[in-house]
């Protein structure tokens, strides 16, 4: 039994097959766009004649467009109270979407109060989220030992929608020849949001596991945004043998070299989901603040490491459990 049908309804929900118009909304951040493609994946599925918009962050807008979900891409660029212009332009481009459906999973306050503003124009509005009173409500709170998809699984349900455990990336593909990546290959994800340093594990230790990798027969590619360029070249100065292609992939071509390398290791970072998510063995990094019972990576081949203090990740245990990770 999936985790989540602890918490199904009693009974299947009316027939929804006559929606003609579906919104999603999730605004960011990479790692969870990623995980939530095994929901968007569902609903397609689920409604594959309805024309189907994506609301998401304008960071995202690109990435929305790429997935073969959607027909329609809209961002929240998330305005102020007092950037009414903003505001009313966005709430207009959704009032003339004229969805059937709004399936949130963002779940946060600025949906709700959109839901009571749409409910104005679209009284027969059904929606799928946190808003209080709206037709499908997710269930809440979680269950202790449930992953995010879990969650997002169970609010599916509500819908008679049934989500896989885990998503995939296959339709993320592109041409890397000019990368002039090795044949036998690991990736180190060395980077994490600029905002959020202590997520990293010490790059010294990251360019002592790189050596020994080395010592294993693989060559190791370096990826990250440009905004990690200096990071990544520190560890290529601590070890000459990093093939270092940070800043020079958008997110399919990133996507194709993390699908044909033998194995990840990385920080808790967008990346590393995306790892995961195209099926390669991945070792996932965590500082202790966060609950990867919750929020780690999916994927056939995923393990992770924690600590109180991601520094006191020890280098012989990180290898040990690479070497673990990455019999295929």
């Amino acid at each position: 039994m999936k985790i989540w049908q602890k918490n199904r309804v009693s009974s299947p929900p009316p027939s929804l097959d006559h929606l003609k118009r579906i919104l999603v909304i999730r605004l960011g951040a990479l790692g969870d766009m990623v995980l939530c493609n095994a929901a968007f994946s569902a609903i397609h599925n689920r409604w594959p004649l309805a024309e189907k918009a994506l609301l998401t962050g304008p960071a995202f807008v690109h990435f929305g467009w790429q997935m073969p979900y959607f027909d329609k891409v809209m961002a929240d660029p998330r305005p102020q109270w007092h950037q009414w212009k903003e505001a009313a332009a966005l709430y207009q481009q959704i009032r003339d979407f004229s969805p059937d459906l709004v399936i949130d999973l963002q779940g946060k306050p600025r949906q709700n109060f959109l839901y009571r503003l749409l409910k104005l124009s679209h009284p027969h509005l059904l929606w799928c989220g946190a808003a209080p009173g709206c037709s499908h409500p997710r269930l809440w709170p979680p269950e202790a030992d449930w992953h995010f998809l879990d969650m997002v699984a169970a609010q599916l349900s509500t819908l008679g929608v049934e989500a896989e455990p885990w998503p995939r990336l296959g339709w993320m593909r592109a041409d890397i020849a000019r990368l002039n990546v090795p044949e036998k290959y690991v990736v180190l994800i060395v980077g994490s949001a600029p905002e959020r340093p202590e997520k990293r594990w010490p790059i010294a230790h990251y360019a002592q596991l790189a050596r020994h990798m080395v010592a294993h027969g693989f060559s190791v590619v370096a990826v990250g945004s440009g905004a990690e360029a200096t990071l990544i070249q520190h560890l290529c100065e601590l070890e000459p043998a990093v093939i270092n292609i940070c800043g020079q992939t958008n997110l399919a071509e990133l996507a194709t070299v993390l699908r044909g390398a033998h194995s990840v290791v990385g920080n808790d970072t967008g990346p590393s989901h995306m790892a995961a998510a195209v099926g390669t063995p991945t070792l996932t990094l965590f500082h202790g603040d966060v609950n990867p019972g919750w929020s780690a990576p999916r994927g056939k081949n995923c393990r992770y490491l924690i600590d109180s203090k991601i520094d006191n990740l020890r280098l012989e245990n990180v290898y040990e459990a690479w070497l673990i990770s990455a019999q295929k």
